[in-house]
């Protein structure tokens, strides 16, 4: 079967044909991939900069992807029967890190970490529900709501979506920091966000310190320069808090002074939790077009390396991947049961 492999500890990505899953072991599921998006951190493994992913390097050649819908084919022992022919979506762990991820027609996981999701729930917006429970933690930590001013520091799919979450939470203001990020604040005006501050054009620094006044309620970081942590401390109102989000390959340097002097809290999220994950999925499956304008392109996984270029280049928000049917992957075979 096809499939997108990091092959190498260096930039790039690259499509070939490996063997399908081999049975499931006790305990595991392979999943027939419906779509998958592709992720910030797949990106950053992608261009191989800095450390913050060097634990990968052992374990190539590695098929990426972790953001994924899809269904139950074939079940290990001690699997629930009920889960075989389940749709479902899965925690992300060790998924495209540790073990070969969803960029390909079947993927092999955990079927404890398995979340159904609704028929009804279109395969690219099953997708989606992996990064929306990222924004959706970073949210909550933020206490953003009615009355409360927020800044979100990035304008990619993870801030596109805590951009919605902090709108449904009925916060009062959000301003969308972004740099050189003409095409994500195109879907940003698209969804009714109009507070948008492009950092790499002249004057942005004024009309951020303009916009932050006596100072945001709440800041959320997703953007993975280290810069920014400071810079978004220093926009907080007194006993702000300060949720930072991304990966970053450096360490960043942060005031201790000014922030214990201004009573700021800095507050780390990664990920959610099962009953976070529950919470999202419900909320796609409720009001599924609010959130579909995050996805701007689809490609086969065909056209995956050109699908990477495109998100690596900021024109895509989100990139979604739809892998060939999984009987493919089974000449005169079907997955076993």
């Amino acid at each position: 079967m096809l499939a997108l492999r990091k092959t190498s500890p260096d930039f790039g990505i690259s499509l070939m044909q490996v063997a399908p899953p081999a049975a499931p072991g006790p305990g595991d599921v392979i999943v027939s991939v419906e779509a998958a998006g592709i992720c910030g951190s797949d990106l950053h493994i992608y261009d191989a900069k800095g450390n913050a992913y060097a634990n990968v390097w052992p374990r190539l050649p590695l098929t990426l992807g972790h953001e994924f819908c899809g269904r139950v084919v074939s079940a290990g022992e001690g699997v629930a029967p009920g889960l075989l022919g389940q749709r479902v979506v899965a925690l992300p762990v060790g998924i495209g890190i540790q073990r070969d991820g969803c960029f390909a027609p079947l993927v092999s996981v955990a079927a404890a970490n398995c979340l159904p999701v609704p028929d009804a729930l279109d395969g690219e917006l099953g997708a989606l529900i992996e990064p929306l429970t990222v924004s959706e933690s970073a949210v909550a930590l933020s206490e953003t709501g009615p009355g409360r001013r927020l800044l979100i520091m990035g304008a990619g799919t993870l801030a596109q979506g805590a951009a919605l979450f902090a709108r449904l939470a009925g916060t009062g203001e959000i301003v969308i920091t972004g740099f050189a990020d003409s095409h994500r604040f195109k879907v940003l005006r698209s969804m009714g966000f109009d507070r948008l501050i492009d950092r790499s054009e002249p004057g942005s620094e004024e009309q951020l310190t303009e916009l932050a006044g006596d100072g945001f309620d709440a800041v959320i970081e997703m953007t993975g320069a280290t810069a920014t942590i400071g810079e978004g401390l220093r926009v907080l109102r007194r006993g702000g808090i300060l949720v930072a989000t991304g990966i970053h390959p450096e360490a960043a340097q942060v005031d201790i002074t000014w922030m214990v002097r201004q009573r700021l809290q800095l507050r780390g999220s990664y990920g959610n939790t099962r009953e976070g994950w529950e919470k999202v999925i419900g909320m796609v499956a409720a009001d599924p077009e609010v959130f579909r304008p995050l996805i701007t392109h689809r490609f086969s996984l065909e056209d995956g390396v050109e699908a990477f270029q495109t998100a690596y280049a900021r024109i895509a928000s989100k990139a979604v991947l739809r892998p060939a049917p999984a009987d493919s992957c089974f000449p005169g075979d079907a997955p076993h049961e």
